[in-house]
């Protein structure tokens, strides 16, 4: 029935069901809701169950729409947020009961979120309070997010990552095809290279054991293209091109998570190992493992689906780097 309401004479506040009539009108005519039978009016008027108003939920449509744990209409004029950092805040901020069992809840909630929203968790990226609770039950945590959602779940000893192999929920794949998608596989395998070999140096042993500058990028990608350059779309072989793709390389990989920039300077973080070890294609139920630099080389059948290789694998203390 529409808004979840029943009809006004069954002691249904008419102001509320005025309400749940002016949410569907919006949400009919933003797309989020598709009208199958019925009619709000007749809805209104008829009695009881004499009518309904039945609708189908566009759900592309609506994970696009604002989710506040306020809406804005609810508070008061002389309460109201003013600037745009206090707006944010309201849109988001959450009751927490004060008492251990509430904060732990919100932490919860906070985690399991970043973990459904962001590809990949690092431990040092969390607060001391957070971290010490995601070590203790992110085991816990990934089961029950994995059943819910079909995720797959890569623990390691750098953090949490859930794998969406059905391709469903990702935003940004990787490995993918074209030329951009090949060309981020290559500056990934040159990042994790110069990352490995930066954390054999004694002392090396820190969150970003390689710093590499963009203009490495740049070069590295100008120098493959005299090897790879007849499998990339004409465009990207014109002088100059290589630093389009670099910055386009490294906007899917910061994306993804797998490196920081911090102005010229490009950090590879741990999850960024995965890629240089290898690409797994599934073409027709058979699995070849290839080095990325070998993809462009191969007729890749209708059939032939992308998957990544190195982060499967029982829950432990690994690290994302394989080897290690």
């Amino acid at each position: 029935m529409l808004g979840g309401f029943e009809a006004a004479p069954l002691g249904v506040d008419p102001g509320r069901l005025a309400s749940g009539l002016r949410t569907a009108d919006l949400e009919l005519d933003l797309g989020v809701l598709q009208r199958v039978a019925g009619d709000e009016d007749a809805f209104v008027n008829a009695g009881g169950d004499q009518a309904d108003a039945l609708y189908d939920v566009q759900r592309r449509a609506l994970a696009g729409m604002l989710a506040a744990v306020r809406g804005p209409s609810t508070f008061r004029l002389e309460d109201a947020p003013v600037t745009l950092e206090q707006r944010l805040h309201a849109l988001v901020d959450e009751h927490v009961a004060d008492s251990d069992e509430g904060r732990r809840t919100a932490l919860r909630r906070q985690l399991a979120r970043r973990l459904l929203d962001d590809p990949v968790v690092y431990i040092d990226s969390l607060d001391a309070e957070a971290r010490a609770y995601f070590i203790n039950q992110r085991g816990v945590m990934a089961a029950r997010l994995c059943d819910a959602t079909g995720l797959i779940a890569e623990q390691r000893a750098e953090g949490l990552a859930l794998a969406d192999e059905a391709g469903a929920l990702t935003d940004v794949a990787m490995p993918a095809e074209g030329t951009d998608a090949h060309a981020t596989l290559l500056v990934a395998e040159f990042l994790a290279t110069a990352e490995r070999r930066g954390r054999e140096i004694p002392g090396a042993a820190r969150p970003f054991a390689a710093i590499i500058r963009g203009q490495d990028v740049i070069d590295f990608l100008r120098d493959s293209k005299n090897s790879y350059g007849k499998y990339w779309r004409k465009s990207a072989r014109e002088p100059g091109a290589e630093r389009e793709l670099a910055e386009i390389a490294l906007e899917r990989l910061e994306k993804l998570q797998l490196i920081v920039r911090d102005a010229d300077t490009v950090h590879p973080r741990p999850a960024l190992a995965v890629h240089a070890v290898a690409a797994v294609l599934v073409v027709l139920g058979v699995a070849l493992v290839l080095s990325p630099t070998a993809i462009p080389a191969l007729t890749i059948p209708t059939k032939a689906r992308p998957m990544t290789m190195g982060m499967r694998g029982p829950a432990g203390d690994r690290p994302f780097a394989p080897g290690v």
